[in-house]
């Protein structure tokens, strides 16, 4: 009984330090503008093409401007164009043209064939 104590109370400990530790790296790092843990943080196509991580989350305001094959678009803001992967089930039975303004939210895919793909989570028509 007093090893099952003992183990747990290690553990614990361990858990908790793991924590800090983390904690700790988190304030120290110099935050850059890119996804801070709290979701996606709003970026123009520029941006992503010039300084976007494998995997970083991004929210991007445009246009779908046309379908290339699929599920696969061209997404255009003010800055520029980046091709995005949009599954059929995200348009949620929203009609979207090339004149519709859409708020996407997705993670940045390196991909050889296209870098900067996007991979797109949510779509929703901005009024």
């Amino acid at each position: 009984m007093k090893m099952n104590k003992l183990l747990c109370v290690l553990a614990g400990a361990f858990a908790l330090s793991c924590g800090a530790a983390q904690a700790n790296n988190m304030e120290n790092d110099e935050y850059n503008g890119w996804f801070n843990g709290s979701g996606p943080v709003d970026h123009t196509v520029s941006e992503i093409k010039e300084d976007a991580a494998p995997f970083q989350l991004v929210e991007l305001d445009g246009n779908l401007v046309r379908g290339i094959a699929g599920e696969t678009y061209v997404f255009q803001d003010k800055t520029g164009e980046v091709v995005v992967n949009i599954p059929d089930e995200v348009f949620v039975g929203q009609v979207v043209n090339a004149n519709t303004p859409v708020k996407i939210q997705g993670e940045v895919r390196p991909d050889m064939a296209q870098p900067d793909t996007v991979d797109v989570y949510t779509l929703d028509v901005v009024d």
